[in-house]
């Protein structure tokens, strides 16, 4: 394998752990917020549900 080669390669691993590391922070983010909404009470998690 060429440097080059290893280097884009490596560029493109890190696009995409970013991405996933985004993803996970969204997800978790989602799911405190579903926690808090269900202490709210469930009307309005069917209001954001619809």
């Amino acid at each position: 394998m060429k440097n080059g080669e290893w280097k884009k390669g490596c560029r493109n691993l890190m696009r995409i752990l970013k991405r996933w590391r985004r993803k996970k922070r969204m997800a978790m983010s989602v799911y405190r917020n579903r926690k808090r909404l269900k202490r709210y009470g469930r009307e309005i998690w069917e209001i954001l549900q619809s």
